[in-house]
C-alpha cells in the first residue's frame, strides 16, 4: 500500500497535466474502448467467481451429504477413501482458484489504469458538458447574427440611395402639388374677390354710394385677401420645412442605426461622444439643412 500511494499521486499529476492539453476525439474513443474492455473483463472474472462459489457450495454439500450418509448407514464396500480424497483435492483446488480470482480482481481494482480510466471518464463528461454549452452558445450567436443581418439589410434598404432618391422624388412631387394647389387657391380667391367686388359695386350703384367709398372698400377687401393668401403661403412653407426636417432626421437615424449594426457585426465598440461634440454635430446638421433649404427657396 505504501508503494501504491506515490503511484496514485503520480497518476493524479499526470491526469492533471492531461487536463491542460486538448483531448482529441480519437483519444476519447480509444479510452472508451479500453474502459469497456476493463468492464467486460471484470464482469467475466465476477462470473467465474460466482461459478466457482456455486461449484464449491455444491461439492461441499455433496461432501457433507456423503458424511451424513456414512454416519447414518452401515459401511459398504466401496472406494470411499478415494472419493473423499478426490473431493478434498477438488475443494482445495477450487479454493485456490477462488483466492487467485479474488487477488486478480483486487489487483484490477487497485491498478493505476483503473483510476486513470475513472478520471478520464469524468473528463469525458466534463468535455461533453462543455461541448453542449459551446454548441448552445454558437446557436444563440448565430441567431443574433441572423437577426442583426436582417436589421442591417432593412436599414441598408431604407438608407440606400435608391430609397433616398424615391423619397426626394416624393418630396418634389408633393412640392409641385402644393405649388399647383397654391396657385389654384390664389386664382380662386382672386376670382372670388373680383366677383364680390362686382357685387359690391352693383349694390352700391343701386344704393347710389359714392365711387371713392366703393374704391376704399375694394382696396380693404383686397388687402384682407392678400393677407390671407400670404398667411396660407407661410403655413404651407412652414409645413414644407417641418416635413423636410423630419425626412432629414429619419435619414440620420437610419444611417446611425446602420452604422451601429455594422460596428456590432464587425466587433467594434461605439466610441462615446462628448456633449460638446454632440452639440457641434447638431449645429452642423442644422446649418446643412439651412443650406439645403436656401437654394430651394
Amino acid at each position: 500500500m505504501a508503494s501504491r500511494a506515490p503511484t496514485m499521486a503520480t497518476t493524479a499529476s499526470s491526469a492533471l497535466s492531461r487536463l491542460q492539453t486538448d483531448i482529441k476525439p480519437s483519444d476519447v474513443h480509444e479510452l472508451k474502448l479500453k474502459t469497456q474492455q476493463i468492464l467486460l473483463k471484470t464482469r467475466h472474472l465476477r462470473t467465474q467467481l460466482n461459478r466457482l462459489n456455486d461449484r464449491i457450495t455444491s461439492e461441499t454439500n455433496a461432501i457433507n451429504k456423503t458424511f451424513e450418509q456414512q454416519t447414518d448407514q452401515a459401511p459398504v464396500a466401496s472406494n470411499h477413501k478415494n472419493s473423499v480424497s478426490q473431493l478434498s483435492r477438488s475443494v482445495e483446488c477450487a479454493e485456490n482458484t477462488l483466492a487467485n480470482l479474488k487477488d486478480e480482481i483486487e489487483n484490477v481494482r487497485q491498478n493505476d489504469k483503473t483510476f486513470l480510466v475513472n478520471e478520464l471518464r469524468e473528463e469525458v463528461k466534463l468535455a461533453y458538458c462543455e461541448n453542449q454549452r459551446l454548441t448552445k452558445e454558437l446557436q444563440d450567436r448565430s441567431l443574433q447574427a441572423n437577426t442583426a443581418e436582417r436589421l442591417l439589410q432593412d436599414a441598408a434598404r431604407k438608407a440606400s440611395s435608391q430609397n433616398i432618391n424615391e423619397l426626394k422624388a416624393s418630396i418634389r412631387e408633393m412640392q409641385a402639388a402644393n405649388a399647383d394647389l397654391r396657385e389654384k387657391a390664389i386664382a380662386y380667391r382672386s376670382k372670388r374677390a373680383k366677383l364680390l367686388m362686382e357685387q359690391t359695386i352693383a349694390g352700391h350703384q343701386e344704393k347710389k354710394v359714392s365711387t371713392q367709398t366703393i374704391v376704399d372698400e375694394a382696396n380693404n377687401r383686397q388687402e384682407e385677401t392678400t393677407k390671407e393668401i400670404n398667411k396660407n403661403a407661410e403655413e404651407l412653407q412652414d409645413s414644407k420645412k417641418e416635413y423636410e426636417e423630419k425626412i432629414g432626421e429619419l435619414q440620420a437615424i437610419l444611417e446611425e442605426q446602420r452604422q451601429k449594426i455594422t460596428d456590432f457585426l464587425s466587433g467594434k465598440m461605439p466610441e462615446p461622444k462628448d456633449e460638446g461634440e454632440k452639440e457641434g454635430d447638431k449645429e452642423e446638421d442644422s446649418e446643412e439643412k439651412k443650406d439645403e433649404e436656401n437654394p430651394e427657396q
